[in-house]
């Protein structure tokens, strides 16, 4: 698999933003703490919508080999 990363932190979360070739761009978001589940999925999704207007986002259940091999199947969740 052939892709760029870009790599930014907070104190509390780590993105990865990797341009695949051949299947997009995908950003990658990792905590550095434990959070409650249901607090967390309401903080990244308001974090995404309002502070850097990602509006529209489908969460991947698979790696970007299973992408690249099934290129017409959708693996978002």
């Amino acid at each position: 698999i052939s892709k760029v990363r870009k790599k930014y932190s907070t104190s509390e979360l780590e993105f990865c933003v990797d341009e695949v070739n051949g299947i997009g761009v995908f950003l990658e978001i990792e905590a550095k703490k434990a959070f409650n589940t249901s607090t967390s999925v309401k903080g990244l999704t308001h974090f995404l919508s309002d502070v850097i207007g990602i509006k529209s986002f489908k969460k991947q259940s698979h790696g970007y080999v299973s992408m690249v091999w099934n290129p017409k199947y959708d693996f978002s969740m």
